[in-house]
């Protein structure tokens, strides 16, 4: 099956800073992801967001992410010490979860996030080209 037959993965993405950027633009030139919403706290990431892609849904809440069905996959480029609480929320929203390094700030809650994504059925990654690999399968 080419990958213009697949369903496109939709995505949010939590954190648009130096990484964020990076990973935006990598999942808007992807033909496997749908980007659906950007949420930064910083008005002037928002801003960013909205000047280069303005037909996409950006906010500060990031709520919304975790709540909605329509949303597949959350890829988390915050600062460090939120991957944790931020992966953790979307896996236990049911989303696939892609976070920037570090996973955790402990190897304790690097285990926890592993054993809960494996023990529902959901990709947890930190490498991007073999993200929509472990979702797909």
């Amino acid at each position: 099956m080419t990958s213009h037959n697949r369903h496109r993965v939709r995505t949010a993405l939590l954190g648009c800073g130096y990484w964020g950027k990076n990973l935006l633009r990598v999942l808007m030139e992807s033909p496997d992801f749908q980007v659906q919403q950007v949420v930064d706290s910083s008005p002037a990431a928002r801003e960013y967001v909205s000047s280069r892609y303005p037909d996409l849904r950006v906010s500060g809440s990031e709520s919304h992410i975790f709540d909605s069905d329509s949303t597949d996959a959350v890829v988390i480029a915050t600062p460090a010490n939120e991957h944790y609480r931020a992966a953790r929320l979307a896996l236990r929203a049911g989303k696939h979860t892609f976070v920037e390094k570090p996973l955790a700030a402990s190897a304790d809650e690097a285990q926890e996030l592993v054993d809960y994504a494996s023990q529902n059925g959901l990709a947890l990654m930190q490498e991007m080209r073999h993200f929509l690999d472990c979702i797909r399968s």
